[in-house]
């Protein structure tokens, strides 16, 4: 991934001086950038480092740690549909996984936590966490297929634990299913 840094130059520029300040011995400010408490080490990214080592710029590219970026996402009505049309299936008494191959050497998925079987936003974005945790621990093993995981009724988002070890067996299948379509 490349990063494209702008740095926007106003017309006065040729006023002001490219020095830095001095700090004087009887001013409270310590340093160039203001605080006496900041650490040292970090400098201002424009003037001492390239900008892939700004700690901003460094959590930008390692999407791969963290987050859920959209390349893992079904984001369409389109790429849902393609998965409802002819789908695989793991069902247990919390979850409907369905999935299909997708043709690229990544996974991505869906969600549909339905209002009807939790009421509360709190719950139901409860539950997203825990699929979208648990996915993306597992996502190496789940690599060329689009999955859409639905919520069933009696779902209860009072044992996150539960839900995991659920979602982890859903996810053997899914590997154990691919592998064996990939070996063929």
């Amino acid at each position: 991934m490349s990063v494209v840094v702008l740095i926007l130059v106003s017309r006065h520029e040729k006023n002001i001086s490219a020095q830095q300040p001095q700090a004087r011995a009887d001013s409270w400010i310590q340093s160039p950038y203001g605080h006496p408490q900041r650490s040292q080490s970090y400098q201002c990214p424009s003037c001492q480092r390239s900008c892939s080592s700004h700690p901003l710029i460094k959590s930008l590219l390692q999407d791969d740690q963290t987050g859920f970026p959209k390349r893992w996402r079904l984001l369409t009505a389109d790429a849902y549909h393609s998965v409802f049309k002819g789908p695989k299936k793991s069902v247990d008494k919390f979850f409907t996984v369905l999935w299909v191959s997708n043709g690229l050497c990544r996974s991505r998925l869906g969600m549909a936590v339905a209002k009807k079987h939790l009421k509360r936003a709190v719950d139901r974005n409860l539950i997203k966490r825990v699929i979208r945790e648990s996915f993306r621990h597992r996502k190496q093993d789940l690599s060329g297929a689009d999955i859409v995981v639905l919520s069933r009724r009696g779902l209860k988002a009072d044992d996150r634990k539960r839900l995991r070890v659920a979602m982890d067996r859903h996810w053997d299948r899914v590997a154990r299913q691919l592998s064996n379509e990939n070996s063929t």
